[in-house]
């Protein structure tokens, strides 16, 4: 017992020595060779050597990045910037790495690779790449629709983005969302709703157009009040024609007194959400710039000296039909609650009748008397505006732009704001 016990030992000694002193395994690496790694005693690692190599042949292609095997690594750290801003980084256990779940924003990104063995840890190796967008559903957020922030606006944590839009009580009154498309061609719009009145509705009109590109919106689910019922449904609207550039989609209140409910009845909403195409784009081909913003007064906050008064609907003489009736009292007016996208000076016109005199305040700026706001040759080509036509600097985010009667009545369809690209 005791001899067999001391050949045993004397048999362990011996594979130690024959190794250096260094007890090993084998294992096989992520190309599926088979290479040799110290085993861990204690808490001590002896490495098989001081460094590694860099890895090689590193590329990036159908939306993987892939590399030669690195001898003695036992996984890859993969880090992707985008400028000077990390956007992902993960240790791999594969020379083959498939971002597309990252859902990369179409644009320009640097990947570096460092191969890694406990602590040690090889130079990095860099590949520049470029990622095309790909155009796929787009939620917009309803409550940052609203041209009036004061009146359409509720906090709710379990509401998309933590809010929704409500209190549409008036026919006129409703958002304003702005949605870049690639290409030409009818898309699928998904609106999510509340509504203890099932059979309310509104339209949907796209690009300042209230003849030729309008759909009806129907609530037919009785969801409940949201603030009781913490419940939307949802509703699509098919074939939505759309064109290359930038679309402007104002989802209304719009009713008469024989509908059932009357007037359109009521509904809050959480967001729509427009259909992508799937298909890629490379984002250098096409000028995203934001130059023109089309909003409807009647969707504003309108004020009035008379609390009673409400938008009319003029019909065809007026943009989608609403217009703010005669300002009559020395502070009537309407403020316009709006994010633009880009800095720089910008044009504002209001297509107005009656007095074309008004006070203008700016966020928290003075109010001001323009001399004249200028015309428009062509109210559905924005760019025929006057050159005298009132100018102001806008920085990138969200204004308040508010119109004040200034001596005689007057009545508003809508406000353009156009960026001048001189």
């Amino acid at each position: 017992m005791k001899r067999n016990l001391f050949v045993c030992l004397l048999a362990t000694l011996s594979l130690v020595a024959c190794n250096g002193g260094e007890a090993t395994t084998t294992s096989t690496n992520t190309a599926g060779t088979e290479v040799t790694v110290p085993t861990t005693t204690g808490t001590t690692t002896t490495d098989p050597s001081e460094t590694l190599d860099k890895v090689t042949n590193l590329q990036y292609s159908d939306g993987k990045i892939t590399f030669n095997a690195v001898t003695n690594a036992t996984s890859y750290r993969l880090s992707i910037k985008q400028n000077e801003t990390v956007v992902h980084e993960k240790d791999y256990a594969t020379t083959t790495i498939d971002i597309t779940p990252l859902g990369l924003y179409g644009g320009h990104y640097t990947a570096s690779v460092i191969a890694k063995n406990g602590g040690i840890k090889s130079e990095a190796e860099f590949v520049n790449f470029e990622t095309l967008h790909k155009d796929t559903t787009l939620r917009l957020e309803a409550e940052l629709a609203c041209l009036d922030r004061t009146r359409n606006w509720s906090d709710d944590a379990e509401a998309s983005n933590y809010a929704y839009a409500l209190a549409f009580d008036d026919c006129g009154q409703g958002m304003y969302f702005r949605y870049y498309a690639f290409e030409a061609g009818n898309r699928e719009v998904k609106v999510a709703y509340a509504t203890a009145m099932p059979g309310s509705k509104m339209t949907l009109f796209v690009n300042n157009s209230n003849v030729s590109n309008t759909y009806s919106v129907v609530f037919s689910e009785n969801t409940g009040w949201y603030g009781d019922s913490h419940e939307f449904a949802e509703v699509i609207v098919e074939n939505v024609t759309l064109v290359q550039g930038w679309n402007e989609l104002y989802l209304m209140k719009n009713g008469t007194s024989s509908d059932d409910p009357q007037w359109g009845g009521f509904a809050q909403i959480d967001y729509i959400e427009i259909s992508g195409t799937n298909h890629e784009f490379d984002l250098d081909d096409f000028d995203m710039s934001s130059n023109v913003y089309n909003l409807e007064a009647e969707m504003a906050h309108w004020h009035w000296d008379n609390s009673s008064q409400r938008p009319t609907n003029w019909g065809g003489s007026f943009s989608l039909g609403f217009g703010l009736g005669e300002m009559e009292h020395a502070d009537d007016g309407v403020r316009f609650d709006v994010t633009i996208a880009e800095a720089g000076t910008y044009a504002i016109c209001p297509k107005l009748s009656g007095n074309k005199s008004l006070r203008v305040k700016i966020d928290d700026g003075e109010e001001v008397t323009p001399d004249a706001f200028g015309t428009y040759s062509n109210w559905d080509n924005p760019e025929t505006a006057s050159d005298d036509i009132y100018r102001v600097e806008l920085s990138a985010g969200f204004h308040q732009i508010d119109f004040i009667r200034n001596g005689n009545w007057f009545c508003f369809d809508k406000l353009v704001l156009l960026k001048v690209t001189e």
